[in-house]
């Protein structure tokens, strides 16, 4: 086992806890927002066009999203849900087209800005395994 995942593992859930809490949910502006709108709109902002676009995807793949908060549909967290989902249910078409035309258009913005500016071996080790995993699968 490599230094670097050794090291993303030694981690208390307390510690790991407080990092989610820190990089995901606030209070003060995140270093890296979990959504692809944030990443591809000119203005930075939420529900932008690419949240659009994704949402038709979704409403014609007949995917729904269903969860306790108000969260945009380009969250990386329900976007690589619906990806399993997709994969899961073996349609490998439209598992491409999530991955090409719609995370795998922002994703490696977020991945750069992450390890640009988060120090956390653990998630840091958790993005690139999600880089890598995405990127296997597209091609």
């Amino acid at each position: 086992m490599s230094q670097q995942i050794k090291s993303a593992l030694e981690i208390n859930f307390e510690q790991l806890n407080t990092q989610w809490v820190e990089l995901f949910i606030g209070p003060n502006s995140l270093p890296a927002p979990p959504w692809g709108s944030v990443y591809l709109d000119p203005e930075g902002v939420l529900h932008g066009s690419s949240t659009v676009a994704l949402s038709e995807f979704l409403k014609r793949e007949r995917l729904k999203l269903q969860t306790n908060y108000p969260e945009p549909s380009d969250h990386i967290g329900l976007m690589l849900f619906q990806a399993a989902v997709l994969a899961s249910e073996i349609r490998e078409k439209a598992l491409i087209e999530l991955l090409d035309a719609h995370l795998g258009t922002w994703l490696p913005l977020f991945a750069t800005q992450f390890n640009r500016v988060v120090d956390s071996p653990f998630y840091t080790a958790l993005t690139e395994l999600t880089l890598v995993t995405v990127n296997q699968c597209r091609r």
